[in-house]
């Protein structure tokens, strides 16, 4: 994708369609690597059509603008430590 105004933005590997938004208590915590068959799981976890973002804990109860997280493939290695309750 190619933005152009005064200045131009190119980014690569972009997806377009659902966003699905998983939160709760600690229990949304428990990871796939931790799962029944986990590793299992984990290895068959290969998807380009699927990417992945944790968004991160922050004690405290102001609003937040901005968070240190990054959208990554699915795979095998980002799998593992998402949500598997999500």
């Amino acid at each position: 994708m190619i933005i152009k105004a005064k200045n131009t933005l190119s980014y690569a590997d972009v997806l377009v369609g659902e966003v699905w938004i998983c939160s709760g208590q600690s229990n949304m915590q428990w990871p796939v690597s931790k799962s029944y068959d986990g590793d299992l799981v984990a290895a068959t976890g290969n998807s380009s059509q699927i990417r992945l973002i944790s968004v991160p804990q922050v004690g405290t109860q102001e609003a937040q603008n901005d968070f240190n997280g990054q959208w990554e493939r699915c795979s095998a290695q980002t799998v593992s430590s998402v949500s598997a309750v999500g």
